[in-house]
Protein backbone atom coordinates (compact mmCIF):
# COMPACT_ATOMS: atom_id res chain seq x y z
CA UNK A 1 0.00 0.00 0.00
CA UNK A 2 1.21 3.50 -0.98
CA UNK A 3 1.91 5.89 1.52
CA UNK A 4 0.88 9.68 2.01
CA UNK A 5 3.70 12.26 1.91
CA UNK A 6 1.56 14.46 4.14
CA UNK A 7 2.61 16.35 7.42
CA UNK A 8 2.94 13.93 10.31
CA UNK A 9 0.34 13.54 12.81
CA UNK A 10 -1.40 14.12 14.92
CA UNK A 11 -2.83 17.48 13.98
CA UNK A 12 -5.19 19.73 15.84
CA UNK A 13 -7.40 21.99 15.23
CA UNK A 14 -7.01 25.71 17.31
CA UNK A 15 -10.92 26.91 18.46
CA UNK A 16 -9.81 29.86 18.86
CA UNK A 17 -10.38 31.89 15.58
CA UNK A 18 -7.95 33.95 14.10
CA UNK A 19 -8.67 37.03 11.55
CA UNK A 20 -11.30 35.48 10.35
CA UNK A 21 -9.87 31.94 10.17
CA UNK A 22 -9.80 28.59 12.18
CA UNK A 23 -6.13 26.99 12.03
CA UNK A 24 -5.30 23.17 11.97
CA UNK A 25 -1.34 22.50 12.99
CA UNK A 26 0.69 20.19 12.56
CA UNK A 27 2.69 18.26 15.32
CA UNK A 28 5.18 20.89 15.27
CA UNK A 29 2.72 23.27 16.29
CA UNK A 30 3.35 25.19 13.19
CA UNK A 31 -0.09 26.00 10.33
CA UNK A 32 -0.62 23.48 7.99
CA UNK A 33 -4.35 24.49 6.59
CA UNK A 34 -7.33 27.20 7.65
CA UNK A 35 -10.81 27.14 6.92
CA UNK A 36 -11.96 30.68 6.57
CA UNK A 37 -15.16 31.69 7.94
CA UNK A 38 -15.63 35.63 7.63
CA UNK A 39 -18.47 36.72 5.55
CA UNK A 40 -19.74 33.79 4.30
CA UNK A 41 -23.78 32.40 3.64
CA UNK A 42 -22.41 29.08 5.17
CA UNK A 43 -22.98 29.31 9.42
CA UNK A 44 -19.77 29.31 11.13
CA UNK A 45 -20.29 25.97 13.21
CA UNK A 46 -19.64 24.84 9.49
CA UNK A 47 -16.46 25.79 9.15
CA UNK A 48 -15.66 24.83 12.88
CA UNK A 49 -17.10 21.44 12.21
CA UNK A 50 -14.96 21.26 8.62
CA UNK A 51 -11.77 22.34 10.40
CA UNK A 52 -11.94 19.65 12.73
CA UNK A 53 -12.45 17.41 10.08
CA UNK A 54 -8.99 18.63 8.77
CA UNK A 55 -7.59 17.83 11.91
CA UNK A 56 -8.76 14.71 11.72
CA UNK A 57 -7.45 13.13 8.41
CA UNK A 58 -4.29 11.55 9.33
CA UNK A 59 -6.19 9.44 11.84
CA UNK A 60 -8.75 8.73 9.58
CA UNK A 61 -6.40 7.55 7.33
CA UNK A 62 -4.58 5.18 9.62
CA UNK A 63 -7.54 3.98 10.73
CA UNK A 64 -8.95 3.23 6.73
CA UNK A 65 -5.53 1.66 6.54
CA UNK A 66 -6.14 -0.44 9.63
CA UNK A 67 -9.80 -1.64 8.44
CA UNK A 68 -7.84 -2.57 5.08
CA UNK A 69 -5.35 -4.72 6.55
CA UNK A 70 -7.85 -6.30 9.20
CA UNK A 71 -9.96 -7.21 5.86
CA UNK A 72 -6.82 -8.75 4.17
CA UNK A 73 -6.31 -11.23 7.08
CA UNK A 74 -9.91 -12.04 7.47
CA UNK A 75 -9.56 -12.99 3.75
CA UNK A 76 -6.18 -15.05 4.01
CA UNK A 77 -8.25 -16.30 7.09
CA UNK A 78 -11.55 -17.63 5.15
CA UNK A 79 -13.41 -15.17 6.66
CA UNK A 80 -14.27 -12.14 4.57
CA UNK A 81 -17.72 -12.47 5.16
CA UNK A 82 -18.95 -8.83 5.08
CA UNK A 83 -15.77 -7.04 4.59
CA UNK A 84 -15.95 -6.90 1.06
CA UNK A 85 -17.99 -3.48 0.68
CA UNK A 86 -16.64 -1.63 3.73
CA UNK A 87 -12.81 -2.86 2.48
CA UNK A 88 -13.90 -1.22 -0.78
CA UNK A 89 -14.95 1.86 0.39
CA UNK A 90 -11.70 2.26 2.50
CA UNK A 91 -9.27 1.86 -0.18
CA UNK A 92 -11.50 4.23 -2.42
CA UNK A 93 -10.87 6.80 0.55
CA UNK A 94 -7.06 6.01 1.17
CA UNK A 95 -6.34 6.14 -2.30
CA UNK A 96 -8.34 9.72 -2.43
CA UNK A 97 -5.97 11.34 0.66
CA UNK A 98 -2.76 9.86 -0.35
CA UNK A 99 -3.60 10.88 -4.02
CA UNK A 100 -3.73 7.56 -6.36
Amino acid sequence: MKTSNHTPGPWTFDPKSVHGMYWVKGWDNHPIAYVEHQESAVPRCYHDANARLISAAPDLLEALQGIVRQAEIAFIDGGRNGYAEIEKKARTAIAKAIGN
